[in-house]
């Protein structure tokens, strides 16, 4: 996987039509070189992805999040990219962005909590009251 998430395009107020990643990381991050070449929003950019300075990521993504794409594509590219590490990904089926701060009790944002416990302590953990 090579691309980032596609939002479709916006027309702002000249006229002129932009990607909406870019409207959106433009303004998180005003330095930025773009959406495309950063790998601050698009990991397989990173030449450098290979050196991450741990050994064990988690990345969390939800079924309905625009941000899901990204996510995944974060995940493969520190699977395939010589890194060394361990990586696990886990998708939230029928949930949005942040479901899990909307609703923190609901099944799946618990469920998230454990695995994330989980993952901090090195699978010593396996529920949290």
């Amino acid at each position: 996987m090579t691309a980032v998430v596609k939002w479709g395009q916006y027309r702002w107020r000249d006229g002129s039509l932009q990607d909406g990643p870019a409207i959106l990381w433009r303004f998180v991050c005003p330095s930025t070189t773009g959406c495309h070449d950063d790998p601050l929003i698009n990991p397989t950019a990173d030449m450098n992805l290979s050196r991450l300075g741990c050994d064990r990521v988690m990345v969390f993504v939800a079924e309905k999040d625009i941000l899901k794409d990204i996510g995944w594509v974060y995940f493969e590219a520190l699977k395939n990219c010589g890194w060394g590490g361990v990586v696990e990904i886990m998708e939230s089926q029928g949930e949005n962005h942040v479901f899990h701060l909307m609703n923190h009790t609901s099944e799946n944002a618990v469920n998230l909590m454990k695995r994330l416990v989980s993952f901090l302590n090195h699978n010593k953990v396996q529920s949290i009251s």
